[in-house]
């Protein structure tokens, strides 16, 4: 009797499809790590580096140059209601695929721009809604998807803010060298570096989920705008985004106005970034185990600490770095405390128009936090009284998440 032929599915154990799982799980959290840093990170990153040669070149002040950051999150903030939606309609892949190729167009039209206007005009029309479709709902909801168990940490992972440690020293040193257009050239090849990546996407096997399984109908985008937990969520979110962009945006002219070098003013936000790195991993650890409104409470009171010594630290390199380092490690929470939150309150099917809609609410904070820190600079000469009200923000931050209570 003729032995019938093993097929080649048969031939595939459990253990061989589990271990295929554990490899994607892997591949789809570091394309979503490239991605959001290359991106979202790397815009951010880079744009305080850039204020100074900005106003040079295009002889602009320096609430006019950052109105730049603040023009970039409200495009992005707009456009985040329907990327959310899109995310469950197109699927993640083609919607980066077309975030990073308008951002490379936007960075294009950086370099060429003769006028203050005409940069504007690309940060809000191009790169603004490019980080919307390509940095940090769609990696989250990639790296989410993918992960079964452990969703805080992976969410650490894709928010660790490798950019805000390499962007700094790389752009001041290529700016000084080779001047503002060829360095937004510079950062459009970045981008256009990532379509090849992207191409590989797989989608999630899955609704996305972050946190806790919750079991929910879905929401109109209605029904989650008046959800009081989602409202205080996103209004706290929105008081530590809007210090969090301030000080990426004004740390090296801070460090600048205080005689220090640009290069060091770079330093200042490399140790930020290196901080942030830890701090992002710890927020995912921390989340898993104690919830998302206690993990957010401690974050805003602990806050409070590396700000107060960044007031005080005055000229002296050494405190300044404690304190860009400290204020960096917190810093890192946000994003992955924001996105596990929302899923453990929203639930599964919630999570893409929820994370949208929260940037929606969030435009006010986003489109204030650059300009608003650089006009009190400019009517008291220093960022002092920028710094002390972030600080009360923080603190109303964290009534609010106790107030809330258990969800």
């Amino acid at each position: 009797m003729r032995a019938e032929p093993v097929s080649a599915v048969s031939a595939v154990t459990p253990a061989a499809i589990s271990w295929m799982g554990r490899s994607m799980r892997w591949r789809m959290l570091l394309i979503a790590f490239l991605a959001q840093n290359l991106s979202f990170g790397l815009a951010f990153a880079a744009f305080g580096t850039l204020v100074p040669m900005m106003q040079a070149t295009l002889g602009i002040g320096r609430t006019y140059a950052v109105t730049g950051l603040s023009l970039m999150s409200l495009s992005m903030g707009l456009l985040a209601p329907f990327a959310g939606r899109w995310l469950k309609r197109f699927g993640i892949r083609r919607i980066m695929l077309l975030g990073v190729g308008i951002g490379a167009s936007g960075y294009g039209m950086a370099a060429l721009a003769q006028s203050g206007a005409a940069l504007l005009l690309a940060y809000a029309v191009l790169i603004g809604p490019a980080l919307c479709l390509s940095g940090v709902i769609p990696a989250s909801a990639l790296a989410t998807g993918w992960f079964d168990k452990g969703k805080g940490r992976a969410l650490g992972v894709v928010n660790m803010p490798a950019m805000t440690v390499l962007a700094p020293p790389m752009v001041a040193w290529f700016v000084e060298g080779h001047g503002l257009p060829a360095t937004f050239l510079m950062l459009g090849a970045l981008q256009l570096a990532l379509l090849p990546l992207l191409a590989t996407i797989v989608e999630p096997p899955r609704q996305v989920v972050v946190g806790p399984e919750v079991a929910s109908a879905d929401m109109t985008s209605r029904e989650i705008l008046r959800d009081r937990g989602f409202i205080i969520l996103a209004l706290g979110i929105g008081l530590l985004t809007m210090a969090g962009v301030g000080i990426v945006t004004h740390l090296v002219p801070l460090a600048i106005d205080r005689g220090l070098s640009l290069q060091q003013g770079a330093l200042l936000l490399s140790a930020f970034g290196i901080a942030a790195i830890f701090g992002a991993m710890a927020s995912g650890w921390l989340v898993d185990r104690s919830g998302g409104r206690i993990a957010l409470t401690l974050l805003a009171l602990g806050w409070t600490v590396p700000w107060l010594l960044l007031l005080f630290a005055g000229a002296s390199l050494p405190l300044l770095l404690i304190a860009a380092g400290a204020i960096g490690f917190f810093s890192g929470g946000i994003n992955p405390l924001l996105t596990a939150t929302m899923g453990q309150w929203l639930g599964a099917g919630n999570f893409g128009p929820a994370m949208g809609l929260c940037y929606f609410v969030k435009i006010p904070f986003l489109f204030a936090a650059a300009p608003f820190d650089g006009l009190l600079r400019e009517v008291s000469g220093s960022y002092d009284s920028a710094i002390l009200l972030h600080i009360v923000g923080f603190a109303l931050v964290a009534v609010l998440m106790l107030a809330l209570g258990r969800r």
